[in-house]
């Protein structure tokens, strides 16, 4: 193959923390609150615009809560299901290493009674048929970040359902439309769908998520971190009204801030939908006429916009142990990274070993397209010396 003469203009493809907001190098984040108390007045009106512009973009009900929770969105999903879950059986689902994660959580750690557990390998879906979301609170993760496989039986959700319906949004926020009639509790992080900082979650809740919180103490432990309520049953309104749990970073705000304006500035929730679906074809055109790679996900249909997991399936490469498996992939992603190509394209540290590219809104899908001609050009090059024993 001829080596490609362009490289993409940012080489950052990482799903978290992901590439910044293109505004970013010219966006003033020296803040006169820098340096003030999270507490003061003119902080809570910050965290107030925060949580205001964030409803806006993902057209959140009015009469939803948005939470600044500690820990980025794994933070947010555990203040979650500590505070909410064990009055009614759960029904937890699992594919990929973050479900794994809640349902290991849920067996172990919270000790739920009447837990069902439905788990499918990477690349897969469960078989959800026996599932209840109609009866029993329901936790998974809308799009499986580490697998690229997404959640999509929205249609089985009754609007009149008597439990929690749970969603580790994370990686599917702002690459489709969401449904908040069939969802009470979603999460997701600043660092991936606009490009901000780490540290900080978002935590929504529904009246019902609400009413849960407000009816329902578990009999558990309850970390300082993750308290809704006060040492004496009463709700902590006043989180639930946009007062942060605990300390958060004000630079991290503003930045976060700054990253929703950019998103409203070219449209808003519509722009990043189509980004999302720009950036997808493309990966999705190359596969289909590429012969040594595919998607992790199995199913069309539960594919994934955002986190696109590939797996390699050339035959040269399949032959290869394990281990040097291993090698030749080090020797891929080391030669993106030196040739400044690519930068943590690497699939997730517990998923079966291939690529992963975020594509979500602040990717330029013409870097993905560009890409795309070097991940063929690095591979077959690397390919061609190898020898099967």
């Amino acid at each position: 193959m001829n080596k490609p003469t362009q490289k993409p203009k940012n080489v950052r493809f990482s799903p978290g923390p992901a590439k910044k907001y293109p505004t970013f190098p010219s966006v003033d984040i020296n803040h006169q609150l820098l340096g003030r108390s999270h507490r003061s007045a003119e902080a809570a009106e910050l965290f107030q615009s925060l949580i205001e512009k964030t409803k806006i973009i993902l057209d959140i009900p009015q009469n939803y809560k948005v939470i600044i929770a500690p820990g980025s969105d794994t933070g947010a999903i555990e203040i979650a299901i500590w505070n909410l879950l064990g009055k009614i059986p759960v029904d937890c689902i699992a594919w990929d290493a973050f479900g794994y994660m809640w349902q290991h959580n849920l067996e172990h750690e919270l000790k739920i009674n009447n837990l069902r557990s439905f788990i499918a390998p990477f690349g897969k879906y469960p078989n959800t048929m026996d599932a209840d979301f109609a009866n029993h609170d329901v936790l998974f993760t809308l799009c499986g970040t580490t697998s690229g496989v997404v959640f999509n039986e929205f249609e089985r959700i009754p609007n009149d359902r008597k439990g929690l319906i749970i969603a580790d949004s994370t990686s599917y926020v702002l690459s489709k439309k969401i449904d908040w009639q069939k969802i009470d509790v979603l999460t997701f992080s600043w660092q991936k769908c606009l490009g901000g900082e780490a540290q900080h979650g978002m935590l929504i809740l529904s009246p019902r998520a609400v009413q849960r919180l407000e009816e329902f103490t578990p009999n558990r432990a309850m970390p300082q971190l993750y308290r809704l309520k006060n040492y004496d049953g009463s709700v902590k309104y006043d989180v639930l009204g946009g007062s942060p749990i605990n300390t958060p970073s004000l630079l991290c705000t503003i930045d976060f801030i700054n990253a929703l304006n950019w998103a409203e500035s070219q449209g808003g929730s519509k722009f990043c939908f189509a980004r999302a679906i720009e950036n997808f074809n493309v990966i999705k055109s190359w596969v289909a006429e590429t012969n040594w790679i595919d998607f992790l996900c199995e199913d069309e249909t539960k594919q994934s916009y955002f986190a696109l997991c590939l797996k390699i399936t050339d035959s040269k490469y399949l032959a290869m142990p394990e281990e040097k498996q291993k090698v030749f992939m080090k020797k891929f992603f080391d030669y993106l990274s030196e040739n400044e190509i690519a930068y943590d394209i690497k699939s997730y540290k517990k998923a079966p070993l291939g690529i992963r590219i975020w594509g979500g809104a602040t990717v330029d899908p013409q870097d993905i397209k560009i890409l795309t001609e070097w991940l063929d050009y690095c591979f077959n090059l690397l390919i061609a010396e190898v020898i099967i024993d």
